[in-house]
């Protein structure tokens, strides 16, 4: 019997997880950390394991946010 690899995204840094099932593929919005802001828009990617890292500018408060997020197989 062969087990599907499923995926489990979580948000360390910089996001929040819009959008996941299961699949590489997973869906997030921005996050400050310094000013709270959350982008209206949806990032979508593929991630198979470790930690996705990027960057954004905050449009509010200017800040250069880091996005880090971790994906987990079981």
């Amino acid at each position: 019997e062969t087990t599907e690899t499923r995926y489990n995204h979580s948000a360390i840094q910089g996001c929040v997880i819009v959008e996941q099932d299961g699949t590489p593929m997973l869906q997030y919005s921005e996050k400050c950390e310094s000013c709270g802001y959350v982008s209206a828009s949806k990032q979508t990617i593929n991630h198979f394991g470790g930690m996705y890292t990027g960057n954004f500018n905050c449009p509010q408060c200017g800040n250069t946010q880091r996005v880090e997020i971790n994906t987990n197989t079981y």
